[in-house]
């Protein structure tokens, strides 16, 4: 094609035509620019496709991400909600009468010490954020919702943090000031499991709520009930969050298809 060209406009140019000759130049140039521009077009929806597609499999990486985040808030809820429960118990129960080192050891059973950190799956996000990727999703709403979900996310992995540190601190003073302590806290685990093993001074304070190892206790045990009750909250808002980005990214996901 380019041959065929070449030789009418040399021919033009020998029968000394040079009006035909310009306007079969300006012909060939016009061919040569509409074909650039055709060629670029292609380029740009190639490249938009490949776009289009990673922005998909991000979304459906982060909605796996999403719904494993969900689930995990599910089972801390349950289980701060046990724990306080567990907790709540304790600090009613204290107050009876334990007449012998088996009652005890029912009672102390119902100290819920659980420390968890907040570990939710946040790999996709960082690999975003790490890459500069998060330009890939076009919806400017939805982009913000994801960078705010995963903000929000790690404030309240940090207090969290916090409250798991202060509720330690009251666990290690509780047992300076009650010795043995985590004898009678972790009679779950069977170690100490003849009445033998303990001696009365370890217990008998358990009867006595004036006495200063009996209040170390009942604090230890309320700030645990205190720090479930928060994470509670703090789980409730996680879920709400990962449930409607969830939705919002299906939503995008679903008007992707269609195009």
């Amino acid at each position: 094609m380019i041959n065929f060209f070449r030789k009418t406009r040399v021919k033009l140019a020998d029968d000394n035509k040079p009006v035909k000759y310009m306007r079969f130049a300006f012909g060939e140039i016009l061919l040569v620019v509409i074909g650039i521009l055709i060629a670029l077009s292609i380029d740009n929806w190639n490249e938009e496709r490949k776009e289009r597609k990673t922005e998909v499999q991000y979304l459906k990486r982060l909605m796996i991400d999403l719904t494993n985040d969900t689930s995990y808030y599910a089972g801390r809820i349950a289980e701060a909600k046990f724990a306080i429960k567990s907790l709540d118990k304790y600090i009613h129960e204290t107050y009876e009468t334990q007449e012998n080192i088996e009652e005890v050891k029912q009672l102390f059973g119902l100290l819920y010490l659980n420390t968890d950190h907040l570990t939710t799956q946040n790999t996709t996000y960082q690999e975003l954020v790490s890459g500069g990727k998060l330009s890939v999703f076009r919806n400017e709403q939805l982009k913000m919702s994801i960078v705010d979900y995963y903000r929000v996310n790690k404030e309240l992995g940090t207090h969290i943090k916090e409250f798991n540190l202060t509720s330690t601190d009251y666990l290690l003073e509780s047992s300076r000031v009650v010795r043995n302590l985590l004898k009678l806290t972790y009679v779950k685990s069977n170690i100490f499991n003849d009445p033998k093993m303990f001696l009365h001074d370890e217990w008998d304070f358990i009867n006595d709520p004036a006495s200063e190892k009996f209040q170390a206790v009942e604090s230890m045990a309320f700030v645990y009930l205190f720090r479930n009750q928060e994470h509670i909250n703090y789980f409730y808002k996680l879920k709400s969050l990962s449930t409607e980005l969830s939705t919002k990214i299906n939503e995008e996901l679903k008007k992707s298809r269609k195009l």
